[in-house]
């Protein structure tokens, strides 16, 4: 496989679903070997996105470095996976990426509409000699070496309706941008007062979120199992930070953002991911 990036810029603007504050991006090309790297304009500090980055937040994906903040990348990142672009420069007006209509459906049509460039040199995926498995409570990831990346999302949410959803997705058969992109964030009516609270959420609405009633969902679904794919959305768009496809199969049961950090932190200590980034960062040098 050889590394990809754009052809063209492409820019975004929207409101960020926690803070509720105007912002805007633009994912630009760059150089083979760059990786992943968001560029805060307001302060022109370089964040790239690695694992010795990732930040803890409640409910979203950070990225932090020298103090300052990369919020909710994980929908643009999930864009860049699905499209297996290795190599993006991103601007960003403020530390919040926009919500757009809370799924990665707009980033994927418009980074396809801007296209893809091959770049001449190869792209290493990562190599586990070991099975992983990161446990929390009654959540767990796990990731079995294979020789293609798969993923499966099981979600089961017994102390509502919802009960138990189930997605599998391989990159190498399915479709990313039917099966799994157009699928929304979500949450529940009965906890808006505890995330606004938590200073979350400030920004969603019926236009950026799948909303769940006490008995049935508030606004129509794009698929009778949506939460389990925007789940699996994020899961893919997490291990993107490793900037490669990762020669596993994924399995994440009941797993959110924070279990994803630890997989992904454990896979960069791997001898696969440390080989390919000395040689990254050798690259980089010259």
């Amino acid at each position: 496989m050889k590394q990809q990036t754009l052809k063209s810029p492409v820019h975004f603007e929207g409101i960020g679903i926690h803070s509720g504050q105007n912002c805007s991006i633009t994912i630009n090309p760059a150089p083979e070997n760059f990786g992943i790297c968001f560029k805060r304009n307001d302060n022109d500090a370089m964040i790239p996105a690695v694992p010795q980055y990732l930040a803890h937040t409640l409910r979203a994906t950070a990225l932090e470095k020298d103090g300052v903040l990369i919020k909710t990348p994980e929908h643009i990142l999930a864009a860049l996976a699905g499209l297996t672009i290795h190599n993006a420069l991103i601007e960003v007006s403020s530390e919040e990426m926009p919500i757009m209509d809370g799924s990665s459906l707009p980033f994927v049509a418009a980074l396809k509409k801007a296209g893809t460039y091959t770049q001449d040199s190869d792209i290493s995926p990562i190599q586990l000699n070991e099975t992983l498995i990161i446990q929390e409570n009654d959540s767990t990831l796990i990731a079995i070496p294979s020789e293609k990346p798969s993923f499966t999302y099981h979600l089961h949410l017994k102390e509502n309706w919802i009960g138990a959803q189930t997605i599998h997705f391989d990159p190498q058969k399915d479709d990313f941008e039917s099966a799994i992109a157009p699928a929304r964030t979500f949450g529940s009516l009965s906890e808006i007062n505890y995330l606004k609270k938590n200073g979350l959420a400030l920004g969603g609405s019926l236009e950026n979120a799948l909303v769940l009633g006490e008995s049935d969902y508030v606004n129509p679904t794009r698929f009778s199992d949506e939460l389990a794919r925007h789940k699996l959305l994020d899961l893919m768009g997490d291990c993107w930070i490793v900037g490669r496809p990762i020669q596993a199969t994924i399995i994440g049961i009941k797993s959110g953002h924070a279990l994803t950090m630890k997989l992904v932190q454990a896979i960069s200590k791997t001898p696969s991911y440390l080989k390919i980034e000395d040689t990254r960062k050798s690259l980089l040098k010259t």
